[in-house]
C-alpha cells in the first residue's frame, strides 16, 4: 500500500476493532512482489494468458485483494485489480493526489448504498462503465469473448451486468454479493458462478432467489452454480485473510473474528483460487469441469446448492441458499 492508503485504512479499520485489538503499523508491513512492466500500447500484441478483471466491494481498496489476485494469477492468468475514485475508501494517484470515498452516494454510513436503490443503481452503472473503460484501454476488441470478471460483494452485481452488456466478457463470478438492477429479472445467458459465505442465502438476501429463478426461467441451458464455503464470512476473498496466522496478527481477536470466521486464511485462499481457476478453465479455455462438477473430499468446506432455497443436505427450515 502507498503511505496515504495505509494510514487511512488503518483509521477506518479502528472503527471495526477495539484499540486493544489493533496494532498500529500492521498495514505498512504488508509487501507483495509484483511485476508491472507491460506497456498498454503493446498489450494486445503481448498477451499470453487469459485476462481477468478483479473488482473490490464498496468502501474498501484493491490493495486488500492483492494476495488473492496474486494467488489466482499464479495459476496462469493476468489479473487486473480495478480502483474507483470516490467509491474506494481512498485512491492515491502517482502524483500524490488523493480522492476519498463518498461521491457516488449520500454522505454518512456506506450502508446507504444498499438501502436506497437509486444510489445502488448509480454506483452499479459506474462500476460497469469502469470495467468497459479498462477493456477499451487494453484494446480488447468487441466480440472477442475472452475476458473473465470476478466481483466481490457489491460488485458481484456489476460482474453480472457487465456480462450481460459486453460481448468481450465471457464469464463472471459474483463473490458473495447482493444482486441489483435489471439483471435480477433478465438473468444472463453466459456462464455465471455465485460463490457465497456461510451466512449468505435466500433467507438473508432474496435477490439471490430472484436471480436464480430468472436463470431457470430465461436461460435454463446456461452454466450456473452456487457453491458456498461453510463457516466463512463475507470477507472470505480479502487478502488480509492470508495474514491471520502471522505473528503480528495472531492475537488480534476481533480482527480474526470479523475477517476469518472459522476458516483459516490459507485455507480460504486455496479453496477460492482452486475453484475460481476451475471455473475460468471451463469457461475461457473450454476444459471439462473439475472441482465444480460437485463435492470433493479434498475441499470438504465447499457445498453445492442446486435448489433455489436449500442446499443439498441442509436441514429443512434453515433457508440455506
Amino acid at each position: 500500500m502507498t503511505p496515504g492508503v495505509t494510514f487511512n485504512q488503518g483509521v477506518i479499520l479502528k472503527t471495526y476493532l477495539s484499540e486493544t485489538d489493533w496494532t498500529n503499523g500492521v498495514l505498512a508491513q504488508i509487501e507483495l512482489e509484483t511485476r508491472c512492466k507491460e506497456l498498454l500500447s503493446r498489450y494486445a500484441e503481448t498477451r499470453r494468458f487469459p485476462l481477468l478483471l478483479f473488482d473490490q466491494g464498496i468502501n474498501t481498496t484493491p490493495f486488500f485483494y492483492s494476495g488473492m489476485a496474486q494467488k489466482i494469477a499464479s495459476r496462469g492468468y493476468e489479473d487486473i485489480a480495478m480502483d474507483h475514485p470516490y467509491e474506494s475508501n481512498i485512491v492515491e494517484f502517482p502524483d500524490a493526489t488523493v480522492i476519498y470515498c463518498g461521491r457516488s452516494y449520500p454522505p454518512g454510513n456506506v450502508t446507504y448504498i444498499v438501502k436506497f436503490t437509486p444510489y445502488a443503481l448509480y454506483a452499479l452503472s459506474a462500476r460497469v462503465q469502469d470495467a468497459f473503460f479498462v477493456l477499451d484501454s487494453l484494446v480488447i476488441e468487441e466480440g472477442s469473448a475472452s475476458v473473465g470478471f470476478l466481483g466481490h460483494s457489491f460488485v458481484g452485481a456489476a460482474a453480472a451486468a457487465a456480462l450481460l452488456n459486453d460481448s468481450r466478457i465471457a464469464a463472471a463470478i459474483n463473490m458473495d454479493g447482493t444482486m441489483y438492477g435489471p439483471v435480477i429479472k433478465i438473468s444472463v445467458s453466459k456462464p455465471f458462478l455465485m460463490f457465497s459465505s456461510a451466512g449468505h442465502n435466500t433467507s438473508t438476501d432474496p435477490t439471490w432467489g430472484n436471480f436464480t429463478e430468472a436463470m431457470a426461467a430465461n436461460h435454463p441451458e446456461s452454466w450456473f452454480k452456487k457453491p458456498r464455503i461453510v463457516n466463512s464470512t463475507h470477507l472470505l476473498v480479502v487478502t488480509s485473510r492470508l495474514l491471520g496466522t502471522s505473528p503480528d496478527w495472531g492475537g488480534i481477536r476481533t480482527w480474526k473474528r470479523f475477517f476469518f470466521g472459522m476458516v483459516t486464511g490459507k485455507g480460504a485462499a486455496e479453496i477460492l483460487a482452486a475453484h475460481v481457476d476451475d471455473f475460468f478453465k471451463i469457461t475461457l479455455a473450454g476444459k471439462e469441469e473439475g472441482l465444480l462438477s460437485g463435492p470433493n473430499s479434498a475441499y470438504s468446506e465447499v457445498q453445492f446448492c442446486p435448489g433455489t432455497i436449500r442446499c443439498a443436505g441442509t436441514p429443512a427450515g434453515t433457508g440455506e441458499l
